[in-house]
Order: C-alpha cells, then structure tokens, then sequence
C-alpha cells in the first residue's frame, strides 16, 4: 500500500471489513468491529498500520474467548493495530466515555482490575 494515500486521521471512526481476521490468532472474524482510531504509523519496510481502540459496543460483544487469549498473551484487548486496507469510516456509535465505561466493567466482570490503559 502507497502510505501516502492514506486517508485517515486520528479520531476517525472506523468499522473492519469483512474477511479480515484477528491478526494474532487469525481465529475468528473482526467483521464489523467498531471503533476509533488512536494512532497512525507508518513503517519503513511496509505498510502503514492504524492503532483502533474498540468502541463500547464491540467491547460489550467481544468473544470471552477472545479477551482471555489476549490477556494470557499479554495483549490489549481494547484495542489493535490493522491495515487501512482492512477498515473504513464510519459514524461514531457511541462516546469515548462509553468506551471507558466499558472497559472499567469488563475488567471488573473479568476480576483484572487492571487500571484504565486509556485516560481521556
């Protein structure tokens, strides 16, 4: 991919297309995962990977399984760097406070709680 033919900016609400699986475990479909761009980084030697925080909505439907193979991998599960090719904008479907709502839940649902590792 042309990294400059990214059209993408921090903030911009994305949704994954279909066909695109977890890049770690290549296990089961994002199709449809909703959230919103943290980062953008380019890379020298190949193309450019956007950094997602997942919004509250994909949160609250994510796999269990999904969540605990994150965590015994040392992953974030609230969010993953994909290729732009891999998602599009879309319209926001909830807040940033929802999100934060919803990870401060699913880590007490889980018993990790672990400290928010995205403050607004």
């Amino acid at each position: 991919m042309n990294n400059s033919k990214i059209s993408f900016k921090i903030g911009d609400s994305v949704r994954v297309k279909p066909d695109v699986l977890d890049p770690d475990t290549e296990a089961f479909s994002l199709e449809g995962w909703q959230g919103r761009i943290l980062d953008i980084r380019p890379q020298e030697d190949g193309p450019t990977i956007i950094d997602i925080e997942w919004d509250s909505i994909t949160l609250r439907e994510m796999p269990a399984s999904s969540i605990e193979a994150s965590e015994e991998e040392g992953l974030d599960w609230t969010q993953m760097g994909l290729y732009p090719d891999d998602v599009e904008v879309t319209t926001a479907r909830d807040t940033e406070q929802d999100v934060k709502h919803a990870q401060k839940e699913l880590r007490d649902l889980a018993d990790l709680n672990l400290p928010l590792m995205v403050e607004w």
